[in-house]
């Protein structure tokens, strides 16, 4: 090649998708290149060169479902650009996410390893629960409370916490809190009441030694609907610069959306190379029966191990019957049928397993069984926690995410979580001396009300978080303001604890029990009301439970309480 024919080739662009976290080239971003007309001229995955004309061209990144903003530049001769890559929202904190500390990736990184509370009644061999519950803003957190709205509850409605002082670990100026402790493993409810509803997450702790992970972002109020999960095995904890979670992560945010997220190379990696991980193949299997391609051998496989490692569990049964609609006579009808499918399936019937009274995780395993009941309406336990979730209208994220009136929630023969109106003096000031000895020198004995704070302290106010923190603790059946400003150096001991006595309020309480809505709902019965008066003597229940995507026994019972109006 002459020099004249060099001068004749067009200027060389070379772009590469950047992690300025990690550093190096991620070959997960594709790179989109468009020219001034906005006719692609090239795309790549981590890297693109392209000899192109001199003019203004565009380069667009996408990576993992999320599609950064497009960046214009003015190609004129041979160069080099660095693009960075789009980062995920996600309640993750992992190292390719937006709105993330190195903070929350310590917090995550430790309690997943220990717990912050010491079950007594826990085995040795209990899995692990960890729910992380963190700000997505920046700077000053003081001012927010992200789990004091928070309660977890077994699947029968029995309290385990509310996210007690003593229960939990947190930073108030970080904003973020989590619990960890070992708990008997099955089903599990992660509650967030407001006003006069709660809105609730199924969780599911595996027998087969494997952790779960729960990361719930908090905007306002703790979004359940936006949390991020995981499963972890037997006290390896959360890495958050593992790639393979961080795509898995991404996928269930995709099957909120019905998109699939996962290459066929991370599909089959997350059902035969992480087959020894039930919680990857599950999201990979989803991933699968939601998309076109069919596979008889690996469907046939996946069912089996996810129903060794998950005996029981309603989200491996939603996907036999995901499996079963994509066959040539869709889904079974009849319980016989259902357990002729599972036994070729898993080597056994579901005798002993149905009806089914609580939900899946993911939210289109729920809708799966929701369809199948159109044709097995004993499928779904009536009054159940199953039903209660199938026929809420809350239908956001990816999680079988459901909303019920706060009343109806309540178990009436519960005991009462009775508080006192405002914290005693006679508790308050104890818990002030301890708090204020832990940073001192000094006995608690030798500190009165009398004292000055300043003197106390040194004139220094590094310490009034942890000062308030640690009163919290000491009360965990109230309210305690936690903003340092509530503290004056001018003050005396009596002056910080009539404010603390003024601004604190009883902890809400949150039922000690819960049970699942067995009403109908308002608007299903407007429905049905309004159907029947139009269909008359043709009226179908199914097409109203198929239109309302509700189980069908429901639409049943609306229309008996229809009839009896």
């Amino acid at each position: 090649m002459t020099h004249s024919d060099n001068l004749l080739l067009p200027p060389k662009i070379e772009l590469k998708a950047v992690d300025d976290y990690v550093g190096g080239c991620d070959y997960d971003t594709r790179l989109t290149v468009f020219d001034g007309h906005g006719l692609k001229v090239g795309q790549a995955f981590g890297k693109i060169t392209l000899g192109l004309p001199p003019g203004i061209y565009s380069v667009r990144a996408e990576r993992l479902g999320e599609i950064g903003d497009d960046i214009v530049f003015l190609h004129e001769k041979d160069d080099e650009k660095e693009i960075p890559i789009p980062r995920r929202h996600s309640a993750m904190p992992s190292s390719d996410t937006a709105n993330t500390h190195e903070f929350l990736q310590a917090a995550g990184y430790e309690f997943s390893r220990r717990a912050t509370w010491d079950n007594p009644a826990a085995g040795p061999d209990d899995p692990l629960l960890m729910i992380l519950v963190r700000s997505t803003g920046d700077g000053d957190q003081s001012g927010i409370r992200p789990a004091q709205s928070l309660a977890l509850f077994k699947e029968d409605g029995t309290l385990v916490t509310r996210f007690e002082p003593d229960r939990v670990q947190g930073n108030t100026s970080e904003g973020w809190v989590v619990f960890s402790a070992r708990l008997d493993p099955g089903n599990y409810i992660l509650s967030h009441f407001e006003d006069t509803h709660a809105v609730s997450l199924p969780i599911l702790l595996a027998r087969k030694k494997f952790d779960t992970l729960v990361f719930v972002p908090y905007e306002t109020r703790p979004r359940l609907s936006a949390a991020s999960v995981d499963m972890c095995r037997r006290n390896e904890g959360y890495n958050p610069d593992d790639k393979f979670t961080q795509h898995i992560d991404a996928a269930i945010q995709g099957l909120g959306m019905r998109l699939d997220l996962l290459s066929d190379d991370l599909r089959r990696e997350a059902i035969y190379g992480k087959f020894g991980h039930p919680f990857h193949g599950l999201i990979g299997a989803h991933a699968h029966f939601l998309g076109p391609k069919k596979s008889e051998r690996l469907e046939r496989q996946v069912l089996k191990n996810l129903w060794r490692l998950l005996e029981g569990s309603v989200d491996v049964i939603a996907l036999l019957l995901l499996a079963q609609e994509r066959e040539e006579g869709g889904m079974p009808k009849s319980i016989d049928d259902l357990n002729a499918a599972a036994s070729r399936a898993f080597g056994t019937t579901l005798e002993g397993y149905l009806p089914l009274s609580f939900p899946p995780m993911l939210r289109s395993g729920l809708n799966s069984l929701v369809r199948a009941s159109l044709d097995l309406p004993e499928l779904i336990a009536p009054g159940s926690w199953l039903e209660s979730a199938a026929n809420s209208s809350y239908a956001d994220g990816a999680w079988s995410v459901w909303d019920q009136d706060v009343a109806s929630l309540v178990n009436k023969d519960a005991p009462a979580l009775g508080v006192e109106a405002a914290p005693s003096r006679q508790k308050l000031y104890p818990a002030i001396k301890r708090a204020i000895a832990r940073q001192i020198a000094r006995s608690t004995n030798s500190i009165t009300a009398d004292d000055s704070l300043g003197d106390l302290l040194g004139g220094q106010t590094k310490s009034f978080p942890v000062i308030l923190e640690s009163i919290a603790r000491d009360m965990p059946e109230f309210e305690i303001q936690l903003q340092p400003q509530i503290i004056d150096l001018r003050d005396q001991v009596r002056d910080l604890a009539h404010r603390l006595r003024r601004g604190s309020q009883p902890r809400t309480p949150e039922p000690q029990v819960m049970e699942p809505d067995t009403s109908i709902p308002s608007w299903l019965v407007a429905m049905v009301q309004d159907q029947m008066k139009s269909d008359g003597d043709d009226f179908d229940p199914k097409a109203v439970a198929r239109a309302a995507s509700v189980p069908l026994a429901s639409v049943k019972r609306a229309t008996d309480l229809v009839n009896r109006s």
